[in-house]
Order: C-alpha cells, then structure tokens, then sequence
C-alpha cells in the first residue's frame, strides 16, 4: 500500500531535472561575440554622420512626405471642428449621416449597385468619389465616426473629440475626374 501513496523516488529527481533544464534552456539568448580587433575594424568604419543621413534620406523624409497635411487644410478643419462644436445637439445626427456616408461609398466600392444605397440622391458624388477610397480607410473613417459618436455619449468635449476625429481623417483623396 505504501508503494501506490508515493511515486518512487527516481521519478522525482527526473522532474525536478527536467524542470531545471526547461527553465535554464528557455532563458537562454544567442549572442554574438567578436574578438577585440574585429570590434575595433567595425567601429572604425562606422560613421554616425553617415548613418543618419541614410537614415533621413531614405525612412524619415519618405515617411514625412507621405503623411504630411498642408498647413491650410489643418486649420480648415480645425475650424470646421470649432463651428460644429457650438451645436453639440446637433453633432449625433450629423456623425449618423457621415456614418451612412462612408457607408455608401464602402457598399459602392465592393458591390457596385446603386440601389444598395442609402443616399440615392447623391448617386453622382458616390460614383465619383469612390474610387479615391480603399476598403480600409472607409472602415477607419466609419470606426473613427463611431468612437466619436461614443466619446459624445460619455459627455466628451465636442470641440475636442471633432478635431481628433478630423485629424484621424488626413487629407481627402484625389476624387475622380467627372466625365
């Protein structure tokens, strides 16, 4: 009886190593080492001025370039984002009709029928600006809409929350040419 209360002892001992090389052997890091001299050579031909100017021509002034805004366009929409604000009853429906918006020209964009849409009367803009949009940048602006129709609900500053919610936009895209 005394043998099935207890496993034999060898099988503890077997754990007990398993565990210790488990956790020894997860906490291990390859490392690279370099003797002295090829250290020195390395630092020798580095060149900081050098690497930042790589650094700048290629990652940072592309980045910079591509996400730029005009000046003009920003405080446009900042003031757009003051005069909204100063009818904070208003705000709910008008983020609901950019909702329905963004939602058309998404529904355009992927089913290409215009009985599908919630704003008929503006069938002319929706053909003509949905091409200038990607299917994720309409899901962002529709989240960005509905995070600010949320933020409005907890009794966030309208002021604020319009210009995040501008600010998320960036710029518009180039709309289609109008046959």
């Amino acid at each position: 009886m005394a043998l099935l209360d207890r496993p034999p002892l060898k099988s503890g001992v077997l754990l007990i190593v398993l565990a210790l090389l488990t956790v020894s052997v997860s906490g291990c890091v390859i490392a690279t080492v370099r003797t002295l001299e090829e250290d020195q050579g390395l630092k020798a031909g580095f060149s900081p001025e050098a690497y930042v100017e790589e650094i700048w021509e290629s990652r940072v002034l592309p980045t910079y370039r591509e996400q730029a805004q005009e000046l003009s366009d920003l405080l446009a929409q900042l003031d757009a984002a003051e005069a909204l604000a100063k009818d904070p009853d208003l705000l709910p429906d008008l983020l609901d009709l950019a909702v329905l918006w963004y939602r058309d020209l998404l529904v355009y964009r992927q089913l290409g029928e215009p009985a599908r849409l919630a704003n008929q009367d503006r069938l002319e803009a929706i053909t003509r600006l949905a091409p200038g949009y990607d299917d994720a940048r309409l899901g962002a602006r529709i989240a960005a809409l509905e995070d600010a129709k949320d933020a409005l609900r907890r009794n966030a500053n309208p002021r604020l929350v319009l210009e995040r919610l501008f600010l998320s936009f960036g710029a518009p895209p180039a709309a289609a040419p109008v046959p």
